[in-house]
């Protein structure tokens, strides 16, 4: 080989060399403009459960349980949504044993603030087909929000993308951030995707980004139905949440309706007094 072959590959090998690392580096700032604009927005919430074991009909004293889950603050008025299967995981449990039969009641919700003070919340929704579950504060408190209003965008198969997170208690619950690629596309029954990143039971209820900063959806657990085992963390697309969140305002609407229509039921009914004669 000539010298001025060997001198081109060189130049080609460092040509790519430094493309790769101009890449990592736009990767990383992203990332890090993703984490310092959003971070403040994933929590994490205590969960209470009362938890009652069924086994071949013998019913087992009850017991709770205490967890912490993580999950997103969508807008302004602190709703806030995570996974309906991590904070309530019997839904996994006892699935393909026979004989066993295990209920849950959640007895108490609430949100750890950054000083480790609790913040009591209210369960607003329940979606146990899309795994959602939405919550807010029983006191209306101003907190960051992702401030979600419309549909994310497509993600591609091997494209990129940010996810935010929080690590445990342990690790002093501060917020974290992972990046991965996309896996898979399902479309069936409904659009999510996979990515490795989903793997972790820590990933449940948080945002995913793309690395323009946008934001995809959220991470939530797809099982199979009619008693067959098999789960699969994946990203549902935030559109998909937003049903969830208009449902809500609906129903803010309608209690609202009813109050009002209570009130006024309740109003003291004033007599008119007959007209003096003349």
């Amino acid at each position: 080989m000539t010298f001025s072959r060997i001198l081109v590959s060189f130049l080609c090998i460092a040509a790519l060399a430094c493309g790769v690392a101009l890449a990592a580096d736009a990767e990383t700032a992203a990332a890090k403009a993703v984490f310092d604009k959003h971070a403040a927005s994933v929590v994490t919430v205590k969960v209470v459960t009362s938890v009652k074991v069924t086994y071949q009909g013998r019913e087992m004293p009850s017991r709770d349980n205490e967890s912490e889950v993580l999950g997103t603050v969508l807008n302004d008025a602190g709703l806030i949504v995570t996974s309906n299967t991590a904070a309530d995981p019997t839904a996994m449990r006892g699935r393909g044993r026979p004989g066993v039969k295990i209920d849950s009641e959640l007895k108490a919700t609430k949100l750890i603030q950054k000083d480790g003070t609790e913040l009591a919340l209210k369960i607003v929704l329940r979606d146990k087909d899309l795994d959602l579950m939405f919550l807010r504060p029983e006191k209306k408190q101003a907190m960051p929000h992702l401030g979600v209003k419309q549909k994310g965008p497509e993600l591609a198969i091997a494209e990129r993308v940010i996810m935010l997170s929080r690590l445990e208690a342990v690790g002093d619950r501060q917020a974290s951030v992972l990046l991965s690629s996309v896996e898979a596309v399902v479309d069936k029954p409904r659009r999510f995707y996979i990515t490795n990143i989903g793997n972790s039971m820590r990933s449940l209820g948080c945002p995913v980004f793309t690395t323009g900063g946008k934001l995809v959806g959220i991470v939530i657990i797809r099982m199979n139905r009619g008693g067959r085992v098999g789960m699969l963390p994946a990203i549902l697309p935030i559109e998909d949440v937003l049903e969830g969140v208009e449902q809500i305002k609906e129903n803010d609407a309608e209690d609202a309706g009813d109050e009002d229509d209570k009130k006024a039921g309740d109003a003291p009914k004033v007599e008119k007094k007959p007209a003096a004669k003349k």
